[in-house]
């Protein structure tokens, strides 16, 4: 990663290929925000239509490399289907399955390497379906899709273009194998990047231990150029973490700057808030303890000072170790690394259907003027719609747009808020990690409370000579007031720079706690019947009851059985004979076991992941770090006649990784189809 740090000598251009609307032609005008980029429905974008079931992807001319692909999938399974004719160098390099091309188009070749293949996924395989292998090419790149858009998914293509003349070697399958031990040296690192990741043996660590009182500001550090930070280690401890974590903010200046190249609440730096979230990725680690550390090389010319201002109401404290190492600043290369946080509070996300695209609007992470290198973002929000089903609350239909330089249209175009953060689908409930992209929390159930991701551009970092001006769209299902939604920009820029960076603000840094909500029957919950499951379960014996506004009414039912085959069971009055759907909300903890259930004597499948997919008869509850709430579905309906019937829910035995037995419902619903 350190190589960010310098603006490259051989500059490039980026270009994202991928399935947005068309329709969306240029900023504030009509179309800017359609949303129908392919979702099986809908056909998605292509640069052109060759006739005869043929589209085009891309037609790239001149030295470029392929840094990243992505497929949209749902729950288990890609989803972009059709063939692909891939041309290097006009050349056919691959024919076959879009799929697959999608999901590694030379795994053929890796197996004919002898590089372990699961350790080659693992790396270069990221999140649902990211592909970061790079493939090099000399005089161009064609990509040409063929089947029925009719039926076909979203899809990235993520190319960079080199200036004519660029010495660019063509990919070819040999190069695995001459290439092997560097292939599998950075394997290694990308699937354990906390325990794989090799840094100098030069490197100087220097600690510091303080209280920073409530409403004061102290300087942490004080450090003498030129050199480079390469590790920043930060550990908080305070009466409410989650609450200091958001109003302790970090502010690093480099080579006096005015207020700090980084300025971000000190959990949210990390990539990943409200609280202790663990992740292992290339340059953040969130560890159980609370232990943070950034591994994005920070050098200096000259000075370096770390600050933290406490614009909370709690005194905090706060543990940090900086190892630095030489650096030699260069004058026409050398870049200082900026953070900058924003928030929007208290704001209202539109539906994408909104007429005339009322209330949709692009936020802004980055306007940035000046030369340098777009390395990363991290969104943080509050999500609190009541629908607890996607199709209600999900809010993150918005596309990335990037414009770089002397755009006038996006040279990034996406698809998806989730599809830019590396999974799909709206629909990945539970945490992603992975190198490069992934969630780190989703509170739920389905996708409402607090979420997280974040997104880093390490092979695929965005260059910019003159400007450049990052959004994403705040676009939702349906309507979502009191929205919180913050976000950190991560960039490196040379001295001169200037961006829109404002700074924070108490007000800015308010604490958001969970509102008291109680499930609504709305869009993709139509017809549904909620029952509070301590209002109908008929034996209270091992029962508590746990506040929190994360579940419904502000309380969830807390089961601990003492056996395997222990059941609970509860009474559902139904008013309206009819076929029906059922589902079960549970809280899935580092306690939890697993579960069946019955209804009426019969036993339930459920599908295995959310809602779609394979089938099974018990589910498992853990969850490694937090509480969070989760949705059993089952594909079975059943006849329901008036009157009371019977869900058994019978505890079948302790997760491998629990500490417990517990077994946590907060409410059973019916849905009349």
């Amino acid at each position: 990663m350190n190589h960010l740090a310098e603006f490259p000598e051989t500059t490039y251009t980026s270009k994202q290929f991928s399935s947005y609307n068309r329709l969306s032609v240029a900023p504030n005008t009509p179309g800017w925000f359609a949303n129908q980029d392919g979702d099986g429905t809908s056909s998605p974008g292509f640069e052109e239509d060759l006739g005869g079931g043929e589209y085009l992807i891309c037609d790239v001319n001149g030295p470029g490399v392929i840094l990243r692909m992505w497929q949209a999938r749902d729950h288990v399974n890609p989803l972009m289907n059709g063939n692909i004719k891939a041309y290097i160098d006009n050349k056919l390099f691959y024919d076959g399955s879009a799929t697959e091309f999608f999901k590694n188009p030379i795994i053929t070749s890796v197996q004919n390497t002898g590089i372990d293949e699961t350790l080659f996924q693992e790396a270069f395989v990221q999140g649902t379906m990211s592909f970061y292998f790079p493939i090099p090419f000399e005089k161009n790149c064609r990509i040409v899709w063929i089947g029925n858009p009719a039926s076909a998914y979203f899809y990235h293509v993520l190319v960079r273009n080199y200036p004519k003349g660029t010495n660019v070697k063509t990919f070819s399958a040999e190069d695995l194998t001459d290439y092997k031990d560097e292939i599998v040296s950075v394997a290694q690192v990308l699937s354990d990047p906390k325990n794989n990741w090799q840094y100098s043996p030069q490197s100087q660590e220097v600690q510091a231990s303080l209280i920073v009182d409530a409403n004061q500001t102290e300087q942490i550090l004080s450090l003498t150029g030129p050199a480079a930070i390469e590790k920043l280690t930060i550990k908080i401890d305070a009466a409410n973490i989650e609450k200091a974590l958001r109003q302790t903010v970090l502010r690093i200046s480099f080579d006096g700057y005015p207020a700090g190249q980084v300025q971000s609440p000190v959990g949210d730096f990390f990539g990943s808030a409200p609280g202790i979230n663990p992740m292992d990725t290339l340059p953040m680690i969130i560890e159980p303890d609370g232990t943070m550390t950034c591994r994005f090389l920070m050098p200096f010319k000259e000075s370096c000072e770390i600050v933290i201002d406490n614009l909370g109401s709690q005194d905090v404290n706060l543990a940090c170790s900086v190892s630095t190492v030489p650096y030699q600043w260069d004058e026409d290369k050398s870049m200082h690394f900026m953070a900058r946080w924003r928030t929007d509070n208290d704001i209202t996300a539109y539906p994408f259907n909104s007429p005339d695209e009322l209330g949709l609007e692009d936020m802004s992470y980055l306007l940035a003027q000046g030369k340098g290198l777009y390395v990363g973002s991290a969104v943080m929000l509050y999500n609190p719609a009541p629908v607890p089903i996607v199709q209600g609350s999900w809010w993150g239909e918005g596309d990335e747009k990037i414009f770089i330089d002397d755009d006038t249209f996006p040279s990034i175009f996406g698809t998806g808020t989730e599809d830019y953060y590396g999974y799909a689908g709206s629909t990945r409930a539970d945490a992603i990690i992975s190198p490069y992209a992934g969630q780190s929390r989703n509170d739920g159930p389905v996708t409402r409370g607090f979420v997280s991701n974040y997104r880093w551009h390490i092979s695929d970092p965005v260059l910019f000579r003159e400007k450049l001006d990052f959004y994403i769209e705040l676009m939702a299902v349906t309507e979502i007031s009191n929205f919180y939604y913050a976000r950190v920009a991560y960039y490196y820029a040379r001295p001169g720079v200037i961006d829109d960076h404002v700074l924070i603000s108490k007000d800015d840094v308010r604490y958001i706690e969970r509102q008291p909500w109680m499930p609504v029957a709305g869009r993709g919950a139509e017809n549904s019947i909620f029952y509070q499951a301590q209002d109908v379960i008929t034996d209270a014996n091992n029962i508590q009851l746990v506040s929190d506004n994360l579940w419904a009414g502000g309380q969830m039912l807390l089961w601990t059985p003492t056996v395997t085959g222990d059941k609970r069971t509860f009474d559902l009055n139904v008013t309206e004979s009819g076929n029906y759907k059922i589902r079960i909300t549970t809280a899935n903890t580092p306690s939890s076991g697993i579960v069946s259930a019955y209804v009426d004597g019969t036993r339930l499948n459920f599908y295995e992941q959310a809602w779609k997919g394979n089938s099974v008869l018990t589910k498992d509850l853990f969850n490694p770090y937090r509480a969070a709430s989760r949705t059993l579905h089952s594909p079975d309906i059943v006849l329901l006649n008036v009157g009371q019937h019977k869900v058994d829910i019978v505890y079948e035995g302790k997760s491998a990784d629990s500490t417990g037995s517990d077994v946590g419902i907060d409410s059973l619903w019916l849905q009349k189809q």
